[in-house]
């Protein structure tokens, strides 16, 4: 890889860096660390469809940490949006953030090929 082509992706790769980086300090917590779900639902009243193999749903649930343990909660009510947009928040802060450090690890890489591209075409 030439020089400039080097330097410029070293750039392009700070600037998307920076951009993530801007945004990752804009996030507002708390975050809920937790996953979103669908799971199907058996009643298993009677001739219920779901006794014949259609089960209800699919309703949403949330999978989240309590004290080191899974602890799986029905999110269907109105008063639940906002454990959904705090589950939501941390697996959009998480994803930028495995982002930002792959794109560190990256610009790490460039720049030891520049070093060693200055190394290797030093004129003395």
């Amino acid at each position: 890889m030439l020089l400039a082509e080097i330097r410029q992706q070293i750039s392009q790769d700070l600037s998307a860096q920076r951009s993530i980086g801007r945004a990752l300090i804009r996030f507002r917590g708390p975050f809920v660390m937790g996953w979103l779900h669908l799971r199907y639902a058996q009643c298993r009243k009677g001739n219920c469809q779901c006794t014949k193999g259609r089960p209800h749903g699919p309703f949403l649930y949330a999978t989240i940490r309590v004290k080191g343990k899974n602890v799986y909660r029905y999110v269907g009510k109105a008063d639940d949006a906002s454990l959904v947009r705090r589950i939501k928040d941390y697996q959009e802060f998480r994803e930028k953030l495995a982002r930002f450090r792959k794109l560190s690890r990256e610009i790490d890489g460039e720049f030891k090929r520049l070093e060693r591209a200055f190394t290797r075409h030093y004129p003395g």
